[in-house]
């Protein structure tokens, strides 16, 4: 899948072309998919890529919203973002001034809201009228005519820029930042956050990091029982490392203890899985507040997750709706830990995993600090033995793998099977 397409010269696309021949007397080997611009359809016009033309199967032009459409869109944008269902940001009248002006574009609405929300907040005004949406657009299109830029003066191409043909299908994140945060944003008139904020402890202020006093969060539903503060979580990861208490955010303390913070981001179960340490999930509650779940456990239909009470297993499919992809969890590394490691390369890292390899094998460790030609054979042994990638370099999963096959992690099955024996098991929705 190539997107943005109509960048490609044409002798790229004379290769992608040449790349369709590849095929069995079944079938072909690749299929090959092209998103792009409406620059794209004229580039493929074009004598010089006529064979390459021809042998498109299937083509797919994304239109204009409707006026219908572009509600829903705009409603189901403000919903994603987090806002409650009862509330409306845009009345009646800037729906329909959305639509006059962008003619049904996403990426033109998209601007058109973010501005008229911004204004809305500048003047401390609880919804976005029309004359807002008319004042957006006079700041986003000039005295220009609304949705199309200057120097489009013929009616057709300036349906082909509403169009946006062959848009790729990876749409429109645009507003998420800024509708998030309106739901944060109480104006006159509204109930105050405060009413529905939870009473923070003086641990939590003593340890907690700046995003979570300035994120209260609303007194937890029976339905959320695993979701915890940051705080909270934090403290829990670091006590299934570490038996010293947690004085202060969690990946400054963990550097002096000789624990790496990771911060990572995911879009399948599989990525936790892999990676097979207790980690701290990035949440956002129905309300839209942000919280955090503690990840101990994990198999292919339910996450088990620490509440410090008791532990809650959640079906995935659950914690999916919940779960925004972010993530981050500790793991031991060797001393000056800077980045992977490879041939030439000395110190007290290099010497710890030469130390390390040689408990593996049951012998005793040579006094080595370079990494050597033969040091790096042994760690492609090791890594084909790990199933990990054979490069003869020392990154952070054959660190990982080198530590869990030691002991010296604490991993998903292990820290769930310890607390299993101390803490009950809830099923929770």
């Amino acid at each position: 899948m190539i997107d943005e397409a109509q960048h490609l010269g044409f002798e790229v696309l004379e290769q992608i072309r040449l790349l369709t021949n590849l095929e069995t007397d079944e079938k072909k080997l690749l299929q090959i998919i092209l998103t792009g611009q409406p620059e794209l359809a004229s580039m493929l016009a074009r004598p010089e890529l006529r064979q390459l033309n021809q042998r498109i199967t299937a083509r797919f032009d994304l239109t204009p919203l409707n006026e219908q459409e572009t509600q829903i869109y705009v409603r189901h944008r403000l919903q994603i973002a987090g806002l409650s269902d009862g509330r409306e940001v845009f009345s009646q009248g800037a729906l329909r001034e959305i639509y006059r002006l962008s003619g049904g574009v996403p990426r033109v609405i998209n601007l058109l809201c973010d501005r008229a929300m911004m204004g809305a907040y500048g003047r401390d005004q609880s919804t976005v009228s029309a004359g807002l949406i008319k004042e957006a657009g006079r700041e986003t299109f000039g005295a220009h005519s609304p949705g199309v830029p200057s120097g489009i003066s013929n009616p057709d191409d300036a349906a082909r820029y509403k169009t946006i043909a062959l848009m790729s299908v990876f749409v429109l994140l645009l507003l998420s930042a800024v509708m998030w945060g309106w739901q944060f944003y109480s104006p006159p008139n509204s109930v105050p956050l405060a009413e529905s904020s939870r009473n923070v402890t003086s641990d939590e202020r003593a340890g907690g990091s700046e995003t979570d006093m300035s994120n209260p969060e609303p007194a937890t539903t029976q339905a959320e029982t695993w979701i915890i503060s940051v705080v909270a979580a934090e403290k829990g990861l670091w006590s299934l490392v570490s038996d010293t208490p947690l004085a202060g955010e969690l990946c400054n303390q963990s550097v002096a203890e000789s624990f790496l913070c990771e911060r990572n981001d995911a879009d399948v179960w599989d990525v936790l899985l892999d990676n097979n340490r207790p980690a701290i999930l990035t949440v956002r509650r129905r309300s839209g507040f942000a919280g955090a779940a503690l990840l101990v456990g994990i198999d292919a239909e339910a996450a088990l997750l620490w509440t410090q009470a008791f532990l809650c297993e959640v079906p995935l499919e659950h914690l999916a709706s919940y779960w925004r992809g972010g993530f981050k969890y500790l793991w031991k590394s060797p001393p000056d830990w800077t980045g992977p490691l490879s041939e030439g390369d000395r110190g007290p890292a290099v010497a710890k995993v030469v130390s390390d390899l040689s408990r593996l094998d049951n012998l005793p460790p040579p006094p080595l600090e370079v990494y050597t030609p033969a040091l790096s054979e042994r760690v492609r042994q090791f890594q084909s033995a790990s199933r990990l990638q054979v490069d003869g370099v020392i990154g952070v999963r054959t660190l990982q793998a080198l530590n869990d096959q030691l002991g010296e992690s604490v991993t998903l099955a292990s820290s769930s099977e310890t607390l299993r024996r101390a803490l009950e098991v809830r099923q929770c929705l």
